[in-house]
């Protein structure tokens, strides 16, 4: 919202009014002095329109597009865009995992399942006596690019359950080998990727980077 002051106090106007956000604010002159009061009320009113925001406004009262992306990624910084690297997406876990495995063989990159078991009802979780006790038999995305492969900083795949990640189709098993930012590996892992699978595609998302416990 733009702000905008206007004051007019001269012997030739009988008022003195001044503009705070759009809105006409007069007050009547008269031959006795301003008591502090007067004063005080003025000066809050100046303050209020100094403190609103000062967003661009379109003529049809919206936000522009940059100011409200702007914004929103300050919102909470523990999110981050990312992009998942999707080899493929099944309806079941088993030909998720069945793809996932030959695609790691080929591609060298170690298929891992992060400690993490199926369970027919509740689908790819943690084991309920998993030692992490906030995530046994529950699931959480992954994160990180080495995340199941920590010992050799190298890529790996894995399967992942597609709801978890905004901005996916739910309902899905996808076989992931990567998390990748914006740096020119992205198209790198790509191109590599799509020799084997030409369907392997990377699509971006907000990864929770904070602390999970």
């Amino acid at each position: 919202m733009s702000r905008e002051l206007i004051f007019t106090n001269n012997a030739s106007s009988p008022h003195t009014a001044f503009t705070v956000a759009g809105q006409c604010v007069s007050m009547r002159n008269s031959n006795r002095s301003r008591t502090p009061r007067t004063w005080i009320y003025i000066a809050l009113l100046i303050l209020g329109c100094l403190m609103l925001p000062t967003a661009k406004v379109r003529a049809d009262g919206r936000r522009h597009a940059a100011d409200a992306t702007r914004e929103d990624e300050s919102s909470d910084p523990q999110f981050v865009r990312m992009g998942v690297l999707v080899i493929g997406s099944y309806k079941s876990y088993d030909a998720a995992l069945r793809a996932a495995k030959s695609y790691g063989q080929r591609s060298g990159h170690q298929y891992d399942s992060r400690g993490m078991v199926y369970d027919k009802k509740r689908g790819l979780i943690w084991p309920d006596d998993s030692e992490d006790e906030i995530w046994a038999g529950a699931y959480a995305p992954r994160r990180y690019d080495t995340e199941c492969a920590p010992w050799n900083g190298g890529p790996c795949v894995t399967v992942e359950r597609s709801a978890e990640y905004e901005g996916f189709a739910p309902g899905l098993y996808i076989v992931v080998d990567g998390i990748l930012d914006r740096s020119p590996e992205r198209a790198q892992r790509l191109a590599a990727a799509r020799k084997l699978v030409s369907g392997a595609y990377v699509k971006d998302t907000d990864i929770y980077m904070g602390c999970m416990h």
